[in-house]
């Protein structure tokens, strides 16, 4: 739990300290600058120049993750880089969320492989399956804890493009998203 913690508030450049004394207790403090966190969420990219030497991106990501912590870190390094995004609390909603969109709405999908009612590697069989311009061309970038080079080899086998493992390191997800976005 304490590395969640530790990557939380890396993110929001925090700091976090511990005292301990043997036999009394252990005390942990985080602390948070509002100020900093503040222009990360206004950061978002509307695609100038300027923004764009910066290394930002635009558009919208469809991320599907069914751990809301999980889904919060995401969420929060994809809008730190400029971009927009639609959650879907599994791969059937994640599913029917792309299939309801207009073709090109999303820049990548972002897919949690364990999850309820459907699994990432389902979703991204289905999503490739479907009948549409952007259905086998649209990066599929799977997100998982699970880094065995089996389930590697499955998520591109199944039409994913890259992987990304978790906890989420951002600059990690950054150059993931790189090369398709």
């Amino acid at each position: 739990g304490l590395s969640i913690v530790k990557k939380i508030v890396d993110l929001m450049g925090g700091t976090i300290t511990v005292e301990s004394v043997l036999g009394k207790g252990t005390g942990i403090s985080v602390m948070i600058p509002a100020e900093t966190a503040v222009p990360i969420l206004q950061s978002r990219s509307d695609g100038t120049a300027e923004e764009k030497k910066a290394g930002l991106f635009s558009g919208t990501v469809l991320l599907a993750e069914d751990n809301i912590l999980n889904t919060e870190i995401a969420e929060r390094i994809l809008e730190s880089i400029g971009l927009s995004v639609v959650h879907a609390e599994n791969g059937k909603a994640a599913v029917e969320l792309f299939t309801s969109s207009a073709p090109g709405t999303f820049a990548a999908v972002l897919m949690d492989i364990q999850m309820p009612v459907m699994n990432g590697y389902e979703a991204a069989e289905q999503i490739r399956a479907l009948c549409r311009s952007d259905a086998g061309t649209v990066p599929i970038i799977a997100m998982t804890a699970d880094a065995f080079s089996a389930a590697i080899e499955h998520s591109r086998a199944v039409g994913m493009n890259d992987y990304v493992t978790k906890p989420i390191d951002p600059e990690m997800l950054r150059r993931a998203l790189k090369k398709y976005c």
